[in-house]
Formats: structure tokens, sequence, C-alpha cells
């Protein structure tokens, strides 16, 4: 059975914030082989989305406290033997559907990972930099929500 839960960092238990780190561990340090701090001190702040699967954790993702008129997400991962669900698509839809109820005004802005930038569009994203890379080494584009046009 999948459960979604979203926690501030003082609500999650010990077992939780390690099921996290081991699970962003697993996808951008093994898999993507980025070497960087995770412990970046944001979460302390963030809002932790969790997608549980018989008390596996299988997808997370972070939203972090608003800045000016913007509000970011990130580490969005799913465990790699859930990805064929499509449930990088329904994290992202259930990250957007958590801003927009408490953020509503706020533009919603990312960096993306260059390789899904056709991800992100095909969610709603437009690119709105030229391509960086990171301090991990891995090729990045910062892309914004796009707005809907009112009738």
């Amino acid at each position: 059975m999948l459960e979604w839960q979203l926690k501030e960092f003082s609500e999650l238990s010990l077992s939780e914030l390690y099921a996290i780190l081991q699970l962003r561990a697993q996808v951008f340090v093994v898999e993507q082989q980025a070497i960087y701090l995770d412990a970046d001190g944001a979460d302390l702040s963030a809002l932790h989305l969790m997608l549980w699967e018989d008390g596996v954790l299988i997808a997370y993702a972070r939203i972090l406290a608003p800045e000016a008129d913007s509000v970011h997400f990130g580490r969005v991962c799913v465990r790699a033997s859930a990805r064929h669900a499509e449930l990088g698509t329904k994290l992202v839809q259930q990250i957007l559907a958590e801003i927009k109820a408490r953020y509503s005004t706020m533009h919603i802005v990312i960096s993306a990972q260059q390789y899904l930038r056709e991800f992100y569009q095909n969610l709603g994203f437009i690119a709105i930099s030229a391509g960086y890379v990171t301090e991990d080494g891995i090729p990045h584009l910062d892309m914004q929500l796009a707005p809907v046009e009112e009738i």
C-alpha cells in the first residue's frame, strides 16, 4: 500500500530521517557518483515529502523554505526498484500540489539536472537559465513552473 507523508524536520522520526538519508545517498552518491555534502543545513527548515510502500521509502523530495517571491524544491529521488510506475511524475505532481496549497502566490523555481529538462518541461516547467555545473560536477539549469494564463 502506498502512503504519502509530509513532515517538517522536527516531526521526522530517527528511522524516517535514516531512510531519507539512505535513499538520497543511494541515488545521488552511489548511482550518480555525485560527491557533495548532502547535509547542507536546508533540511532543518524544509518540508519533507515521502512516499512509502509497505514501510519502505520509495520516493522523496524536499520543499525548501520560501525566499522572497519564490519557493524551491529539490533532492527529488525515486528508489531504483520503484522507477517503473511513473513515480517521478507523481512525486513532482504531489510536490506542486503541496506548494500551491501553502504558497499559492509564489513562483516555483528549481535547479534541475540537465538530463531531466524534458521531464520537467512535460510537467509545465520552462528553462530560465543557461546550463551550469554544480559543485558535484553534474550539469544543471534553472527552471520555473510556467504561469497558467487566466482567461
